[in-house]
């Protein structure tokens, strides 16, 4: 629980590193910035073996529209989306569609399940509830576009909109709770972050590089520092890239500044624990008990101590191919590139243990971990189980 102290007199260390454009989405400069990928590395240890239990063709994924889109459960049943409004009901041992409808918008979202209601964002701006036969409960307009999936804890709704706009809402029948705007710069990339709840509160890295806490029965600020500050020397304002949604273990807050640094922040009081410059990430990252997994920009996978922040080991062997968000399982780190290829690391030092091709193209969210099973969601639409062996 956050103190009183932190209410009135949070202290974050200002992080002044710049944010520079190296990384960032093709669009702004026409073309792709990405390094050239290396060649398929040979994996000589092939301990883990990985099983492909089904897939599923979705329809759109999204990919050309830089989209974000995964799937989520309620107990044995998949929920899932395309970017064309095609909404699945999955059985998650076979695979087997139970139905699917098409809601007649384009979608932005992911799915976020929350008690029996599944939860998703329209590229027109809605926010949407269904329950689990299909059936839309209700419908907001946000205002903005949401593209970060909305986030569900404690009986809350929470989505945070393109525009700035956090909103909370009665999961049951939509009411607005309250809202609460931060800021947006003239020039800013669109994120994906989610907000976290929990803790009595709601956590937001917003667009122009706060640190924002708000309380959670009325959306008042708590604590919003600056923990991203970008100067640019291009000409063309600031850009702040903010869109690995922070991870929370035992009271510490775990977040990332695309090309600045990885952070840790003690919950109770709001002091920085650590921060390492020396290693960052644009997208989601994973963590387990004790450490921290992630890409870089150039495709480098990292983990990190979350007590020190210290580097544990690094692994070059695909940079340039395009690396999904990692996933953490007990003793493994698996990652999808670009080509549709699987592989798992050991998590403890970084060797590749492990391959298994299971599709065409690249996944850019992390996947749904189940109790027998891993269910990605690949950009081109396809739904794949897997079960790491």
């Amino acid at each position: 629980m956050i103190n009183s102290a932190f209410k009135k007199n949070i202290v974050l260390t200002s992080l002044s590193a710049a944010l520079f454009l190296t990384g960032c989405s093709s669009w702004f400069y026409g073309k792709s910035n990405q390094i050239e990928p290396s060649e398929r590395p040979i994996v000589t240890d092939s301990r883990v073996q990985t099983a492909i239990l089904w897939k599923k063709n979705l329809g759109k994924g999204g990919e050309n529209q830089v989209l974000y889109f995964s799937p989520a459960n309620i107990r044995d049943t998949i929920y899932s989306v395309s970017a064309n409004g095609n909404f699945y009901s999955i059985n998650a041992q076979t695979g087997i569609e139970n139905y699917r409808l098409n809601l007649g918008n384009a979608i932005s979202t992911g799915v976020t399940a929350g008690g029996d209601f599944l939860f998703l964002g329209t590229q027109n701006g809605d926010l949407m509830a269904l329950n689990q036969d299909g059936q839309v409960i209700w419908r907001k307009y946000l205002g903005g576009l949401l593209i970060g999936k909305p986030s569900f804890a404690d009986g809350l709704l929470v989505a945070y909109t393109s525009d700035g706009e956090v909103s909370a809402f009665n999961p049951a029948d939509g009411t607005r709770l309250w809202r609460y705007h931060s800021n947006t710069p003239p020039l800013s990339l669109r994120g994906n972050a989610s907000p976290v709840i929990g803790g009595g509160v709601v956590i937001l890295l917003t667009d122009d590089g706060f640190f924002t806490v708000l309380e959670v029965s009325s959306g008042l600020p708590m604590a919003n520092q600056r923990i991203a500050n970008i100067s640019s020397k291009l000409g063309f304002g600031r850009i702040i890239d903010q869109d690995a949604t922070p991870k929370v273990n035992n009271g510490i807050l775990f977040g990332s500044a695309y090309q600045n640094q990885v952070y840790a922040i003690d919950l109770q009081n709001g002091v920085p624990k650590w921060q390492n410059e020396s290693v960052a990430t644009g997208q989601d990252f994973a963590i387990s008990p004790t450490d921290i997994y992630l890409t870089t920009a150039d495709d480098s996978i990292v983990a990190l101590n979350q007590e020190n922040g210290q580097i544990l080991w690094e692994n070059k062997q695909l940079r340039g191919r395009q690396l999904s968000p990692p996933v953490a399982i007990p003793g493994r780190i698996g990652v999808v590139d670009y080509k549709g290829w699987l592989y798992w690391l050991d998590s403890r030092d970084g060797k590749l243990i492990g391959e298994q091709h299971i599709g065409k193209v690249r996944a850019n969210t992390t996947p749904l971990v189940l109790d027998s099973e891993i269910i990605w969601q690949l950009v081109d639409g396809q739904l794949i189980a897997i079960r790491p062996q």
